[in-house]
């Protein structure tokens, strides 16, 4: 199918924005955390675990280092935590986790397995806009960002947008429709087809940009798009994110600068040091075997209260 640099249509984003679907057997969840973004289904099949099964395990919400342990994560009542870096497996076990694990990133593991490359066809960059999450409200000056996305360099051109569900819903797609870029979404958090939409989007790009932190730049760089981080600081308002202070915040935690640093320069190539950064951020150099996965999985099941 030939893709559409038009962009999604606004009944089309916010439906997929909306589309909650779930394979009905991963509906009764023990952590709803491990069955966002398809990482459940891939959790799954990377440990040949049927998807019928509950799995009684904890994971990282995304790639990178950890900047600080959360309640939620160490008192989960997990059978085992999945970490994205051997430094983070050390944290967890130092801080009383009884099995902590580094986990080959799902997303890594799909884009393999199906072998999603970037088309030879790529074009122009794809725009990650700093986004808000359910509890966090993102306070960017989108006409701002608008303005400098414009004067990037013709090279990075014709720019597209990818947008969150919840900053969709919230109606942000349309300043950028309004200023001529194609906006695109890979829709609910909930959808199990989550991964294969954004791989479906990313994958039609050259290049990557964003104002702020997040998985895409370890997704891009991993799959040989150059990312280069653009635009303003930006500023959020924490009502109830337990990793942050409540009210207006800076992300400021060391690791999310250094990244900040490492991709602060325009470029249309990954160095040496950013490829290395992503492979350890993403379980690529110490992620447990399939084998053992299922090893853990299986366990994890059997200790579990139901069978005793």
């Amino acid at each position: 199918m030939t893709f559409d640099y038009a962009g999604y249509s606004e009944e089309r984003l916010l439906e997929l924005s909306n589309d909650y679907k779930r394979k009905p057997h991963m509906m009764c969840w023990k952590h709803r955390m491990v069955e966002l973004y398809s990482y459940g289904r891939l959790i799954r099949e990377y440990g040949f675990f049927p998807s019928f099964l509950p799995i009684y395990i904890y994971h990282l919400h995304g790639p990178g280092v950890i900047n600080l342990i959360q309640d939620h994560e160490l008192n989960s009542g997990a059978y085992c935590m999945f970490v994205n870096a051997k430094e983070d497996a050390r944290k967890f076990l130092d801080a009383g986790m009884k099995r902590c694990e580094v986990m080959l990133h799902p997303f890594v593991f799909y884009r393999r397995k199906y072998k999603v490359d970037r088309a030879d066809d790529a074009r122009g960059t794809l725009v990650f806009p700093s986004h808000s999450i359910y509890n966090t409200e993102e306070l960017s000056d989108i006409d701002a960002y608008i303005r400098q996305l414009k004067k990037l360099p013709d090279i990075y051109k014709p720019l597209a947008v990818c947008l969150h569900c919840v900053d969709v819903n919230k109606g942000k797609y349309k300043k950028y429709m309004d200023a001529g870029f194609p906006v695109y979404t890979a829709g609910h958090t909930n959808n199990y087809r989550y991964v294969e939409r954004f791989y479906d989007v990313l994958r039609h790009f050259k290049y990557a940009t964003s104002n702020a932190y997040g998985s895409y730049i370890y997704y891009a760089v991993e799959m040989g798009i150059p990312f280069f981080m653009h635009g303003d600081e930006v500023e959020y308002e924490n009502y109830s994110d337990p990793g942050l202070p409540v009210g207006r915040v800076k992300i400021t935690f060391p690791y999310v600068l250094r990244i900040y640093s490492m991709f602060s320069e325009m470029t249309t190539v990954i160095s040496e040091e950013q490829r290395k950064e992503v492979e350890k951020g993403l379980g690529m150099v110490d992620g447990i075997s399939r084998f053992k996965m299922a090893r853990i999985l299986y366990s994890a099941l059997l200790a579990h209260p139901f069978f005793h």
